[in-house]
């Protein structure tokens, strides 16, 4: 976990296979780096990201607000 700092372990059984789980409380500043520095990180089985080509738009959840995160796509 100290590799995909910070993070914080949730309060709920394990996964299915036995492993922690646990929420990733940092900038997702470039999703596509993000998403491979956590692909590559050894013991992070999935992350959830999608392909940022996929996403158009990002919720996030603060306690009692949601910030909305627009992207917008080179057309090809």
């Amino acid at each position: 976990m100290r590799r995909v700092s910070p993070v914080a372990l949730r309060d709920v059984p394990p996964s299915p296979d036995g492993g922690v789980i646990a929420d990733y409380h940092g900038p997702v500043d470039d999703p596509a780096a993000l998403a491979a520095r956590l692909s590559s990180t050894p013991g992070v089985v999935e992350h959830g990201l999608f392909p940022p080509d996929m996403v158009a738009t990002v919720l996030v959840g603060r306690r009692e607000s949601v910030d909305r995160i627009d992207f917008k796509h080179a057309e090809s």
